[in-house]
Protein backbone atom coordinates (compact mmCIF):
# COMPACT_ATOMS: atom_id res chain seq x y z
CA UNK A 1 0.00 0.00 0.00
CA UNK A 2 1.50 3.25 -0.96
CA UNK A 3 1.74 5.94 1.54
CA UNK A 4 2.53 9.54 1.23
CA UNK A 5 6.08 10.46 2.61
CA UNK A 6 4.69 13.99 4.24
CA UNK A 7 1.80 15.96 4.01
CA UNK A 8 0.45 19.90 4.98
CA UNK A 9 -2.39 20.86 7.76
CA UNK A 10 -3.56 24.35 8.11
CA UNK A 11 -4.04 24.81 11.95
CA UNK A 12 -4.87 28.66 12.60
CA UNK A 13 -4.15 29.67 8.74
CA UNK A 14 -1.02 28.44 9.53
CA UNK A 15 0.85 25.57 7.23
CA UNK A 16 2.06 22.75 9.22
CA UNK A 17 4.07 20.13 7.30
CA UNK A 18 4.02 16.76 8.81
CA UNK A 19 7.15 14.01 8.34
CA UNK A 20 6.63 10.87 9.10
CA UNK A 21 9.13 9.30 11.21
CA UNK A 22 11.73 7.48 9.14
CA UNK A 23 12.03 10.98 6.57
CA UNK A 24 12.19 13.19 9.68
CA UNK A 25 15.20 10.83 10.84
CA UNK A 26 16.95 10.70 7.27
CA UNK A 27 16.59 14.45 7.36
CA UNK A 28 18.18 15.21 10.74
CA UNK A 29 20.61 12.81 9.40
CA UNK A 30 21.51 15.00 6.48
CA UNK A 31 21.60 18.24 9.11
CA UNK A 32 24.16 17.20 11.20
CA UNK A 33 26.42 15.75 7.91
CA UNK A 34 26.33 19.04 6.52
CA UNK A 35 26.88 20.94 9.85
CA UNK A 36 30.31 18.87 9.90
CA UNK A 37 31.42 19.38 6.42
CA UNK A 38 30.58 23.65 7.06
CA UNK A 39 32.31 23.31 10.11
CA UNK A 40 35.40 25.08 10.87
CA UNK A 41 35.88 25.52 7.08
CA UNK A 42 38.99 27.40 6.88
CA UNK A 43 40.74 24.97 9.07
CA UNK A 44 39.82 22.38 6.59
CA UNK A 45 41.29 24.17 3.48
CA UNK A 46 44.67 24.72 5.48
CA UNK A 47 44.71 21.27 5.95
CA UNK A 48 43.90 20.03 2.05
CA UNK A 49 46.79 22.73 0.99
CA UNK A 50 49.37 21.26 3.43
CA UNK A 51 48.76 17.59 2.38
CA UNK A 52 49.19 19.17 -1.40
CA UNK A 53 52.52 20.53 -0.36
CA UNK A 54 53.78 17.55 1.71
CA UNK A 55 53.07 15.37 -1.47
CA UNK A 56 55.04 17.56 -3.29
CA UNK A 57 57.93 17.58 -0.35
CA UNK A 58 57.95 13.97 -0.48
CA UNK A 59 57.63 13.28 -4.67
CA UNK A 60 60.74 15.93 -4.84
CA UNK A 61 62.66 13.78 -1.81
CA UNK A 62 61.38 10.89 -3.62
CA UNK A 63 61.75 11.61 -7.50
CA UNK A 64 63.32 15.30 -7.58
CA UNK A 65 63.93 16.89 -10.76
CA UNK A 66 67.50 16.64 -12.40
CA UNK A 67 69.26 17.64 -15.15
CA UNK A 68 70.92 15.27 -17.54
CA UNK A 69 72.97 15.65 -20.92
CA UNK A 70 72.56 13.05 -24.08
CA UNK A 71 74.73 13.38 -26.69
CA UNK A 72 74.76 12.39 -29.68
CA UNK A 73 71.23 12.92 -30.59
CA UNK A 74 70.37 12.76 -34.42
CA UNK A 75 68.82 15.65 -36.04
CA UNK A 76 66.70 14.87 -39.13
CA UNK A 77 66.43 17.48 -41.61
CA UNK A 78 62.93 18.58 -43.29
CA UNK A 79 62.30 20.38 -46.67
CA UNK A 80 65.61 19.19 -48.36
CA UNK A 81 63.52 20.13 -51.82
CA UNK A 82 64.65 23.87 -50.60
CA UNK A 83 67.59 23.14 -51.94
CA UNK A 84 67.08 20.28 -54.56
CA UNK A 85 64.61 22.25 -56.48
CA UNK A 86 67.84 25.03 -57.06
CA UNK A 87 69.63 22.43 -58.86
CA UNK A 88 71.92 22.25 -55.51
CA UNK A 89 73.12 20.14 -53.12
CA UNK A 90 73.95 20.18 -49.85
CA UNK A 91 76.63 18.61 -47.05
CA UNK A 92 76.27 18.60 -43.63
CA UNK A 93 79.32 20.56 -41.59
CA UNK A 94 81.85 19.07 -38.95
CA UNK A 95 79.16 17.07 -37.93
CA UNK A 96 76.83 19.62 -36.65
CA UNK A 97 73.85 17.18 -37.58
CA UNK A 98 74.71 15.18 -34.37
CA UNK A 99 74.01 17.44 -31.47
CA UNK A 100 73.84 17.74 -27.56
CA UNK A 101 71.06 18.41 -25.32
CA UNK A 102 70.24 19.03 -21.61
CA UNK A 103 67.32 17.75 -20.12
CA UNK A 104 65.64 18.39 -16.88
CA UNK A 105 62.66 16.31 -15.81
CA UNK A 106 61.74 13.78 -13.07
CA UNK A 107 65.43 11.12 -12.28
CA UNK A 108 62.71 8.48 -12.77
CA UNK A 109 62.06 9.32 -16.47
CA UNK A 110 66.05 10.54 -17.23
CA UNK A 111 67.27 7.38 -15.46
CA UNK A 112 65.92 4.89 -18.25
CA UNK A 113 66.08 6.99 -21.37
CA UNK A 114 69.03 7.63 -23.95
CA UNK A 115 70.02 9.45 -26.99
CA UNK A 116 67.69 7.95 -29.38
CA UNK A 117 64.61 8.40 -27.34
CA UNK A 118 65.16 12.29 -28.34
CA UNK A 119 63.70 13.40 -31.72
CA UNK A 120 65.29 17.03 -33.13
CA UNK A 121 64.03 18.51 -36.04
CA UNK A 122 65.42 20.87 -37.94
CA UNK A 123 63.57 22.91 -41.15
CA UNK A 124 65.54 23.89 -44.07
CA UNK A 125 61.90 26.01 -45.12
CA UNK A 126 63.35 28.26 -41.40
CA UNK A 127 66.01 28.77 -43.21
CA UNK A 128 67.64 32.43 -43.40
CA UNK A 129 71.15 32.15 -44.46
CA UNK A 130 72.21 29.18 -46.92
CA UNK A 131 74.65 28.26 -44.73
CA UNK A 132 72.32 27.30 -41.22
CA UNK A 133 69.37 25.19 -40.86
CA UNK A 134 67.69 26.18 -37.30
CA UNK A 135 66.59 23.70 -35.12
CA UNK A 136 62.77 24.30 -34.86
CA UNK A 137 62.06 20.98 -32.16
CA UNK A 138 63.62 18.62 -30.01
CA UNK A 139 61.05 16.13 -28.83
CA UNK A 140 61.27 13.00 -26.54
CA UNK A 141 59.66 9.62 -27.97
CA UNK A 142 58.74 8.73 -24.55
CA UNK A 143 58.28 10.05 -20.40
CA UNK A 144 57.63 13.16 -21.95
CA UNK A 145 54.83 14.19 -19.49
CA UNK A 146 58.20 14.07 -16.98
CA UNK A 147 60.21 16.25 -18.64
CA UNK A 148 59.55 19.83 -18.13
CA UNK A 149 62.54 21.49 -20.99
CA UNK A 150 65.23 20.05 -23.47
CA UNK A 151 68.03 22.90 -24.15
CA UNK A 152 70.35 22.45 -26.81
CA UNK A 153 73.95 23.01 -26.89
CA UNK A 154 73.61 24.28 -30.32
CA UNK A 155 70.29 25.49 -32.27
CA UNK A 156 71.35 25.28 -35.77
CA UNK A 157 73.09 22.60 -38.56
CA UNK A 158 75.92 24.11 -40.40
CA UNK A 159 75.69 22.92 -44.20
CA UNK A 160 77.88 23.93 -47.50
CA UNK A 161 76.02 24.36 -50.45
CA UNK A 162 77.07 23.85 -53.65
CA UNK A 163 76.10 23.00 -57.47
CA UNK A 164 74.80 19.19 -58.32
CA UNK A 165 76.23 17.31 -60.83
CA UNK A 166 75.06 13.93 -62.59
CA UNK A 167 77.62 11.61 -64.27
CA UNK A 168 77.37 7.42 -65.55
CA UNK A 169 80.22 5.84 -64.55
CA UNK A 170 80.65 2.22 -65.61
CA UNK A 171 81.51 -0.48 -63.30
CA UNK A 172 84.67 -1.76 -62.93
CA UNK A 173 85.43 -4.98 -61.03
CA UNK A 174 88.25 -6.73 -58.71
CA UNK A 175 88.26 -9.66 -56.42
CA UNK A 176 89.96 -9.86 -52.94
CA UNK A 177 91.12 -12.97 -50.47
CA UNK A 178 93.21 -15.78 -51.50
CA UNK A 179 91.90 -18.25 -53.91
CA UNK A 180 92.20 -22.47 -53.75
CA UNK A 181 95.31 -24.03 -55.09
CA UNK A 182 94.42 -25.37 -58.88
CA UNK A 183 91.94 -21.88 -59.07
CA UNK A 184 91.57 -18.88 -61.11
CA UNK A 185 88.65 -16.05 -61.73
CA UNK A 186 87.88 -16.34 -65.18
CA UNK A 187 84.62 -13.90 -66.56
CA UNK A 188 83.45 -11.55 -64.09
CA UNK A 189 80.12 -9.64 -64.82
CA UNK A 190 77.53 -7.15 -62.99
CA UNK A 191 74.42 -5.69 -63.73
CA UNK A 192 73.79 -3.16 -64.02
CA UNK A 193 77.10 -2.42 -65.70
CA UNK A 194 77.01 1.41 -65.78
CA UNK A 195 75.88 3.30 -62.52
CA UNK A 196 74.76 6.67 -62.32
CA UNK A 197 75.56 9.16 -59.56
CA UNK A 198 74.58 12.46 -58.02
CA UNK A 199 75.80 15.00 -55.89
CA UNK A 200 77.87 17.91 -54.84
CA UNK A 201 80.01 18.79 -58.44
CA UNK A 202 83.53 19.02 -56.41
CA UNK A 203 82.93 15.58 -55.46
CA UNK A 204 81.39 13.68 -58.43
CA UNK A 205 84.13 15.05 -60.40
CA UNK A 206 87.03 13.74 -58.67
CA UNK A 207 85.27 10.47 -59.31
CA UNK A 208 87.72 8.41 -61.53
CA UNK A 209 85.98 4.99 -61.18
CA UNK A 210 83.22 2.76 -59.72
CA UNK A 211 84.39 -0.51 -58.07
CA UNK A 212 82.53 -3.40 -57.01
CA UNK A 213 84.86 -6.22 -55.03
CA UNK A 214 84.01 -9.58 -54.17
CA UNK A 215 85.51 -12.07 -51.34
CA UNK A 216 86.78 -15.43 -52.84
CA UNK A 217 88.67 -17.02 -50.68
CA UNK A 218 87.74 -20.70 -50.51
CA UNK A 219 85.32 -21.03 -53.07
CA UNK A 220 85.67 -23.67 -56.07
CA UNK A 221 82.21 -23.11 -58.05
CA UNK A 222 80.78 -20.04 -59.72
CA UNK A 223 80.08 -16.92 -57.18
CA UNK A 224 77.08 -15.24 -57.42
CA UNK A 225 76.28 -11.93 -55.02
CA UNK A 226 75.47 -8.50 -54.23
CA UNK A 227 78.48 -6.01 -53.77
CA UNK A 228 78.43 -2.24 -52.57
CA UNK A 229 79.73 -0.03 -55.28
CA UNK A 230 83.12 2.09 -54.39
CA UNK A 231 84.24 5.37 -55.26
CA UNK A 232 87.67 6.24 -56.22
CA UNK A 233 90.00 9.54 -57.45
CA UNK A 234 92.64 9.43 -60.37
CA UNK A 235 95.68 8.52 -57.08
CA UNK A 236 93.20 5.72 -56.03
CA UNK A 237 91.96 6.47 -52.78
CA UNK A 238 88.28 6.26 -51.73
CA UNK A 239 85.89 8.97 -51.95
CA UNK A 240 83.38 9.27 -49.25
CA UNK A 241 79.93 7.95 -50.42
CA UNK A 242 77.34 9.60 -47.70
CA UNK A 243 77.19 12.76 -49.60
CA UNK A 244 76.05 10.90 -53.22
CA UNK A 245 73.17 9.45 -54.20
CA UNK A 246 73.34 6.69 -57.10
CA UNK A 247 70.60 4.56 -58.88
CA UNK A 248 71.32 1.20 -56.68
CA UNK A 249 73.35 0.17 -53.87
CA UNK A 250 73.50 -3.02 -54.50
CA UNK A 251 75.24 -4.63 -58.00
CA UNK A 252 74.79 -8.57 -58.99
CA UNK A 253 77.96 -9.40 -59.42
CA UNK A 254 78.86 -13.13 -61.09
CA UNK A 255 82.19 -15.16 -60.47
CA UNK A 256 83.35 -17.56 -63.00
CA UNK A 257 86.00 -20.14 -61.61
CA UNK A 258 88.56 -21.70 -64.01
CA UNK A 259 90.79 -25.36 -63.71
CA UNK A 260 94.88 -23.85 -63.51
CA UNK A 261 97.16 -25.86 -65.42
CA UNK A 262 101.38 -24.94 -65.64
CA UNK A 263 103.26 -24.97 -68.76
CA UNK A 264 106.64 -24.72 -70.66
CA UNK A 265 107.51 -22.36 -73.46
CA UNK A 266 109.27 -23.18 -76.60
CA UNK A 267 110.65 -20.39 -78.77
CA UNK A 268 111.97 -20.11 -82.57
CA UNK A 269 115.47 -19.40 -83.68
CA UNK A 270 116.46 -18.45 -86.60
CA UNK A 271 119.81 -17.07 -88.65
CA UNK A 272 123.45 -17.69 -88.12
CA UNK A 273 125.33 -15.33 -85.93
CA UNK A 274 128.72 -13.28 -86.78
CA UNK A 275 131.51 -16.66 -87.50
CA UNK A 276 132.85 -15.46 -83.74
CA UNK A 277 130.18 -16.03 -82.18
CA UNK A 278 127.58 -19.49 -81.24
CA UNK A 279 124.23 -19.49 -80.28
CA UNK A 280 123.80 -21.50 -77.22
CA UNK A 281 120.67 -21.13 -75.82
CA UNK A 282 117.01 -19.19 -75.55
CA UNK A 283 116.11 -18.14 -71.68
CA UNK A 284 112.25 -17.06 -71.09
CA UNK A 285 110.95 -14.56 -68.51
CA UNK A 286 108.88 -15.66 -66.93
CA UNK A 287 109.82 -19.43 -68.27
CA UNK A 288 106.62 -21.42 -67.50
CA UNK A 289 103.14 -20.04 -67.85
CA UNK A 290 99.71 -20.59 -65.55
CA UNK A 291 96.66 -20.89 -68.29
CA UNK A 292 93.20 -21.39 -67.20
CA UNK A 293 90.17 -23.23 -68.72
CA UNK A 294 88.06 -26.44 -69.10
CA UNK A 295 89.79 -28.54 -67.39
CA UNK A 296 89.22 -31.41 -70.22
CA UNK A 297 90.74 -28.56 -72.42
CA UNK A 298 93.89 -28.29 -70.16
CA UNK A 299 94.68 -31.64 -70.40
CA UNK A 300 95.35 -31.16 -74.15
CA UNK A 301 98.34 -28.79 -73.46
CA UNK A 302 101.77 -29.80 -72.41
CA UNK A 303 103.70 -26.77 -73.51
CA UNK A 304 103.50 -24.16 -75.53
CA UNK A 305 105.53 -23.76 -79.32
CA UNK A 306 106.01 -19.98 -80.57
CA UNK A 307 106.89 -20.95 -83.62
CA UNK A 308 105.84 -18.48 -86.12
CA UNK A 309 108.08 -16.76 -88.00
CA UNK A 310 107.57 -13.89 -87.00
CA UNK A 311 108.31 -14.01 -83.69
CA UNK A 312 111.07 -16.21 -83.95
CA UNK A 313 114.64 -14.54 -82.41
CA UNK A 314 116.93 -13.50 -85.64
CA UNK A 315 120.77 -14.20 -85.30
CA UNK A 316 122.14 -12.69 -88.03
CA UNK A 317 125.26 -11.58 -88.00
CA UNK A 318 124.84 -10.87 -84.31
CA UNK A 319 127.79 -10.25 -81.94
CA UNK A 320 125.87 -9.94 -78.90
CA UNK A 321 123.05 -11.46 -76.49
CA UNK A 322 119.66 -10.85 -78.59
CA UNK A 323 116.58 -9.69 -76.47
CA UNK A 324 113.50 -9.77 -77.69
CA UNK A 325 109.57 -9.38 -76.56
CA UNK A 326 107.11 -11.70 -77.63
CA UNK A 327 103.29 -11.63 -77.38
CA UNK A 328 102.18 -15.26 -76.85
CA UNK A 329 98.45 -14.34 -76.67
CA UNK A 330 97.64 -15.29 -80.15
CA UNK A 331 99.17 -19.05 -79.46
CA UNK A 332 96.54 -20.14 -76.48
CA UNK A 333 92.87 -21.75 -78.12
CA UNK A 334 89.88 -19.20 -77.03
CA UNK A 335 88.76 -20.75 -74.64
CA UNK A 336 91.81 -21.06 -72.12
CA UNK A 337 93.36 -17.78 -70.87
CA UNK A 338 96.15 -16.58 -68.84
CA UNK A 339 95.83 -16.46 -65.48
CA UNK A 340 98.36 -13.69 -64.95
CA UNK A 341 98.30 -11.29 -67.61
CA UNK A 342 101.38 -9.77 -67.23
CA UNK A 343 102.46 -13.25 -68.78
CA UNK A 344 101.19 -11.83 -71.88
CA UNK A 345 104.50 -10.69 -73.06
CA UNK A 346 107.80 -12.77 -72.37
CA UNK A 347 110.89 -11.89 -72.54
CA UNK A 348 113.15 -13.88 -74.69
CA UNK A 349 117.15 -13.74 -74.25
CA UNK A 350 119.11 -15.65 -77.00
CA UNK A 351 122.29 -16.27 -75.53
CA UNK A 352 125.80 -16.22 -77.88
CA UNK A 353 129.23 -16.68 -76.86
CA UNK A 354 132.39 -16.03 -78.30
CA UNK A 355 133.89 -19.21 -79.76
CA UNK A 356 137.67 -19.79 -79.03
CA UNK A 357 140.46 -21.66 -81.06
CA UNK A 358 142.82 -24.29 -80.57
CA UNK A 359 146.10 -25.79 -81.98
CA UNK A 360 146.33 -29.51 -82.28
CA UNK A 361 148.88 -31.37 -83.58
CA UNK A 362 148.55 -33.95 -86.13
CA UNK A 363 151.00 -36.65 -87.36
CA UNK A 364 151.74 -36.12 -91.19
CA UNK A 365 151.40 -40.39 -90.90
CA UNK A 366 147.69 -40.26 -89.94
CA UNK A 367 146.93 -38.18 -93.59
CA UNK A 368 145.43 -40.65 -95.52
CA UNK A 369 146.19 -40.12 -99.28
CA UNK A 370 144.12 -41.61 -102.23
CA UNK A 371 144.20 -41.48 -105.57
CA UNK A 372 148.11 -41.21 -106.58
CA UNK A 373 148.65 -42.11 -110.16
CA UNK A 374 150.68 -45.65 -110.43
CA UNK A 375 153.19 -43.72 -112.56
CA UNK A 376 154.00 -41.53 -109.53
CA UNK A 377 155.64 -41.29 -106.23
CA UNK A 378 154.43 -39.30 -103.36
CA UNK A 379 156.73 -38.25 -100.61
CA UNK A 380 156.21 -35.18 -98.03
CA UNK A 381 158.76 -32.94 -98.15
CA UNK A 382 159.67 -32.85 -94.59
CA UNK A 383 158.47 -34.78 -91.24
CA UNK A 384 157.23 -31.94 -89.65
CA UNK A 385 153.46 -32.26 -87.91
CA UNK A 386 151.06 -31.02 -89.62
CA UNK A 387 148.88 -27.62 -87.13
CA UNK A 388 144.83 -27.97 -87.37
CA UNK A 389 142.80 -25.05 -85.51
CA UNK A 390 139.89 -25.74 -84.02
CA UNK A 391 137.09 -23.09 -83.24
CA UNK A 392 134.47 -23.37 -81.03
CA UNK A 393 133.09 -22.83 -76.96
CA UNK A 394 136.06 -23.36 -75.02
CA UNK A 395 134.14 -25.99 -72.79
CA UNK A 396 133.79 -28.34 -76.48
CA UNK A 397 137.30 -27.33 -77.74
CA UNK A 398 139.00 -28.07 -74.74
CA UNK A 399 138.16 -32.12 -74.71
CA UNK A 400 139.44 -32.36 -78.63
CA UNK A 401 142.43 -34.26 -79.56
CA UNK A 402 144.23 -35.37 -82.36
CA UNK A 403 142.18 -38.89 -82.26
CA UNK A 404 138.93 -36.73 -83.26
CA UNK A 405 140.44 -35.50 -86.47
CA UNK A 406 140.44 -37.07 -89.78
CA UNK A 407 142.71 -35.70 -92.79
CA UNK A 408 143.15 -36.95 -96.17
CA UNK A 409 144.54 -35.57 -99.46
CA UNK A 410 143.01 -36.20 -102.87
CA UNK A 411 145.64 -36.99 -105.67
CA UNK A 412 143.57 -37.30 -108.30
CA UNK A 413 144.14 -33.94 -110.18
CA UNK A 414 148.10 -34.38 -109.73
CA UNK A 415 149.92 -35.48 -113.24
CA UNK A 416 152.88 -34.50 -113.09
CA UNK A 417 156.50 -34.50 -111.17
CA UNK A 418 157.64 -31.71 -108.62
CA UNK A 419 157.21 -29.91 -105.26
CA UNK A 420 153.47 -29.41 -104.89
CA UNK A 421 151.72 -27.48 -102.10
CA UNK A 422 148.82 -29.57 -101.66
CA UNK A 423 145.74 -28.95 -99.39
CA UNK A 424 144.68 -31.16 -96.61
CA UNK A 425 141.21 -31.97 -96.23
CA UNK A 426 140.36 -31.79 -92.09
CA UNK A 427 137.14 -32.82 -90.90
CA UNK A 428 135.79 -33.72 -86.92
CA UNK A 429 134.01 -36.60 -85.32
CA UNK A 430 130.12 -35.84 -85.58
CA UNK A 431 129.23 -35.57 -81.89
CA UNK A 432 131.72 -32.38 -81.47
CA UNK A 433 129.92 -28.88 -81.53
CA UNK A 434 133.44 -26.74 -83.27
CA UNK A 435 134.64 -26.58 -86.58
CA UNK A 436 138.22 -26.23 -88.38
CA UNK A 437 139.18 -22.62 -88.62
CA UNK A 438 141.31 -21.78 -91.51
CA UNK A 439 142.84 -24.31 -94.28
CA UNK A 440 146.03 -26.73 -93.75
CA UNK A 441 148.63 -27.34 -96.52
CA UNK A 442 151.68 -29.79 -96.99
CA UNK A 443 154.50 -29.92 -99.29
CA UNK A 444 154.90 -33.19 -101.02
CA UNK A 445 157.53 -34.33 -103.56
CA UNK A 446 156.00 -36.02 -106.61
CA UNK A 447 158.44 -38.21 -108.70
CA UNK A 448 158.04 -40.84 -111.33
CA UNK A 449 157.50 -44.14 -109.56
CA UNK A 450 160.43 -46.82 -110.06
CA UNK A 451 158.61 -50.23 -108.37
CA UNK A 452 154.86 -50.34 -108.78
CA UNK A 453 154.27 -50.56 -105.10
CA UNK A 454 153.75 -46.77 -105.17
CA UNK A 455 152.43 -44.85 -101.82
CA UNK A 456 148.73 -44.71 -101.45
Amino acid sequence: MWMQNSYEVNYMHCKIKVLRVEDFEKQKGGLRMKKKLTHNWGLKILSTLFAIVLWLIVVNIIDPVEKKSFNNVAVTIRNESVIENQGKVYDIIDNSDVISITVKGRRSALANMKSSDFVAIADMKEMIVMDTIPIIEISATKNNNKISEIIPKTQTVKISVEDSATKQFAITTSTSGTLVEGYAVGDITCFPSVLKVTGAASVVNKINKVMVTVEVSDVTTTISQSATPKFYDSDGDVIEATSLEYSTDKISVTVDLLKTKEVSLNFKVKGTPSDDYQYVESVYSPDTITIAGDEEELALISSLDINKDEDAINLNGATDNIQQIVDITSYLPSTVRLVDSSEASILVTAILEKKTTKNIELSKNNIKLSNLSSRLSFNYANNDNIIVKVKGLAENISKITADDITASIDLKDISETGTKTLPVSLSLSGELDAQIDGEVTVEAVITKSNTSTNRQ
